[in-house]
Parts: C-alpha cells; structure tokens; sequence
C-alpha cells in the first residue's frame, strides 16, 4: 500500500504515479510497476526519481541530460 513513483524534471514540474498495478509479495522480493503514457512525457529532461514502497521512499538523482523515452529506449527488449 502507498507505493507511488515521482519524475521530477528539470523544469520543476513533476508527474506523479501511484496506481501499482502489481500486488506485492512481501515473501519473495517487492515489485512495482507502473503505466506511463508517453504523452505524459513530452520531451522532458528528467532530474531526479523518487520510489516509494511501504512506508519508506528513495531519491535517485540523473546523470546526463536524458528524457524519460530516451532512458525507455536504452533499456528496452
């Protein structure tokens, strides 16, 4: 409960997600993953995510000037 992910970008404006689509077994490890639209996205240079799990949250600062699909595309299958 309460999982939710941050984007902040570099022109302050942010995109909150927090409908977790995946149920999380504490047994195992936890999983979150969240739908993006892409037009949400629209070219932003991202800053810095923000994870959230439980009751606790992680900061994770960008290195490089990347846009979310750009950071899509290099990890994609």
């Amino acid at each position: 409960m309460g999982n939710y992910v941050i984007f902040l970008f570099e022109d302050g404006s942010t995109l909150k997600l927090d409908d977790d689509i995946v149920d999380v077994d504490c047994e195992e490890r936890a999983v979150s993953r969240f739908i993006i639209s892409p037009s949400d996205l629209a070219g932003k240079t991202l800053k810095r995510i923000r994870f959230a799990q439980s009751e606790g949250y992680v900061d994770y600062d960008v290195m490089g000037e990347f846009t979310l699909n750009e950071l899509f595309e290099a990890v994609k299958d």
